[in-house]
């Protein structure tokens, strides 16, 4: 089974600017797939899947070790970040006719 490099992170992240401003954070553990600018955490029990690049990690990423992911999960991810972008463009549009 051939794998993808991927990069296992602690990211600070808050759940508004109120909260941030205020010291409302907490870490997170993330994975970032760097050929493919791919993200995925947990965070309050909900799977997070999103295009990112490595400027994300600028602030207040701690890189904590290397990981190998399946790539039949990677081509899955691919797949799911490249529907979601046409979802959301499709569905602005119709919001824009509206």
């Amino acid at each position: 089974m051939s794998k993808t490099n991927a990069e296992l992170w602690n990211l600070r992240i808050s759940d508004s600017v109120i909260d941030f401003v205020h010291g409302g954070s907490r870490t997170i553990e993330e994975i970032y797939i760097p050929e493919h600018k791919i993200c995925l955490n947990i965070n309050n029990e909900i799977v997070n899947v999103f295009s990112s690049d490595r400027s994300r990690y600028s602030e207040s990423g701690n890189k904590i070790k290397d990981v190998a992911l399946p790539w039949s999960l990677v081509k899955k991810l691919i797949k799911y970040v490249k529907t979601k972008k046409n979802l959301q463009t499709e569905v602005k549009s119709i919001f824009e006719k509206i």
